[in-house]
């Protein structure tokens, strides 16, 4: 079989394992489907990919960041074909893994959309002008057990959303504090 093929075939398989929990793609499925000829050479070639592929996948590094660190590794003693693969399979299903690794890693609810709109009540039966502004707000949250998104619909008036407004710049000037 091509080098260039076998390499792409194995880092897909291998890929699929790590990141896409495909249990079919074992050991012995890719080296009988990919190393048939030279079987000597898949476990050598796999403890060098592994590593690779889950460095740069565990720190979502871009691609210019991915190549240079294929560098790294083809100097290190990773071939040029398996470093190609690799950068080949990156470029095209980064932003998959990527999701693949934030869904594995959260286990609890999450804002999925947000949308919201504002009314004024201007009369009331009892009152001629009001003009009392109101927040009508939405949220999408994506239940993770069991697996549905569910609607929250609620509606604020301007006191309450001032405190909503203050408790959210809170959590931003905590989590700017954090990351600066």
């Amino acid at each position: 079989m091509d080098p260039t093929k076998q390499a792409s075939g194995l880092v897909s398989g291998l890929a699929r394992r790590m990141f896409h929990g495909d249990d079919t793609m074992t050991d012995e499925f890719l080296q009988e489907q990919l190393f048939e000829s030279n079987p000597k050479d898949f476990a050598p070639l796999c403890a060098k990919i592994v590593p690779a592929l889950a460095h740069i996948a565990t720190e979502d590094l871009d691609m210019t960041k991915a190549e240079a660190y294929l560098a790294e590794q083809v100097a290190a003693g990773l071939s040029d074909v398996a470093g190609a693969a690799i950068s080949k399979y990156w470029k095209k299903d980064r932003s998959k893994v990527h999701e693949q690794m934030i869904q594995k890693a959260s286990w609890n609810n999450k804002l999925n959309s947000m949308a919201w709109r504002l009314d004024v009540l201007t009369k009331s039966r009892h009152i001629e002008e009001l003009n009392n502004p109101a927040a009508i707000v939405e949220l999408k949250v994506d239940k993770q057990f069991p697996t549905h998104t569910e609607v929250v619909r609620f509606e604020m008036d301007a006191k309450k959303l001032d405190e909503v407004v203050a408790q959210i710049e809170q959590i931003e000037s905590k989590l700017s504090s954090i990351v600066a």
